[in-house]
């Protein structure tokens, strides 16, 4: 999570505080007890990781801000590079460490056979 962090920019709003408030609320959320026993682990694992890094390296812009300044990279959106950084984040993740035993120790959940 630290790789994450480090992506997040130092801006007004979309910032790494902004991303851990969406990462808490969203927990919150998920153990209310209409929801607790609805997902499994890599589901929630999943919604997690997703709101940790849905404003990664964000300019603090809006969309149409960039658009009206003729930024070319930000054309159709910002998303698409989070997405790509996403990507290349989870994939290395994945190859370097064991991440259903990381799982468990980092978040507190119990062991899961997948």
């Amino acid at each position: 999570m630290n790789v994450v962090e480090d992506h997040y920019r130092a801006v007004t709003y979309h910032n790494r505080v902004h991303a851990a408030d969406v990462v808490q609320s969203t927990h919150v959320l998920l153990n209310a007890p209409a929801l607790s026993s609805v997902f499994t682990d890599l589901e929630v694992l999943a919604v997690l990781f997703a709101c940790a890094v849905h404003d990664v390296d964000h300019p603090g812009l809006t969309n149409q801000y960039l658009i009206n300044s003729s930024k070319s990279y930000y054309d159709r959106t910002f998303h698409i590079p989070t997405k790509k950084f996403t990507l290349g984040l989870v994939s290395g993740y994945l190859q370097t460490v064991d991440y259903w035993r990381t799982i468990s120790v980092d978040f507190g959940w119990k062991e899961s056979n997948y």
